[in-house]
């Protein structure tokens, strides 16, 4: 095989195998599930791990770990910044997305934010309001 395996497969080919990491990866969302790797990504789409290489780097510019985790960061930030989310701990949201334990996490959403998820969590979401216990007006003339 060449030493370029991006060459040794035709345009066509890269077509269709880059239309299956779409559809496995994105779609069906496997960058959710902390166990699946570029190898498993290659049997899903009839391939080598060679050639899932070459494609992501020829079509996404970006490598297989760097892929999922760009998905994996930009669904954390949909979910820190939603209302829905809020009383969610921002370690589950990590796992709900797909990573493995809070230090990689922290550290991927840094590399990629320059902040913490709690820090972008606190800058997306408005605060709670609170409400003033009022007195009625029959309670205030006692």
């Amino acid at each position: 095989m060449p030493a370029d395996y991006g060459d040794a497969l035709g345009e066509d080919r890269k077509d269709e195998i880059c239309e299956k990491i779409m559809q496995i990866i994105v779609v069906d969302k496997k960058y959710r599930d902390r166990n699946y790797s570029a190898s498993q990504l290659a049997y899903d789409t009839g391939t080598n791990s060679r050639y899932i290489t070459a494609v992501m780097a020829e079509r996404f510019h970006i490598n297989y770990n760097g892929y999922v985790n760009t998905l994996r960061i930009n669904e954390a930030m949909a979910l820190l910044a939603n209302e829905r989310y809020r009383d969610t701990p921002v370690e589950k949201i990590g796992e709900m997305v797909g990573f493995a334990n809070r230090q990689t996490f922290y550290a991927s959403f840094f590399r990629f934010q320059n902040t913490t998820p709690r820090e972008y969590r606190l800058q997306h979401l408005r605060p709670i309001a609170r409400k003033r216990a009022r007195k009625n007006k029959w309670e205030s003339s006692k």
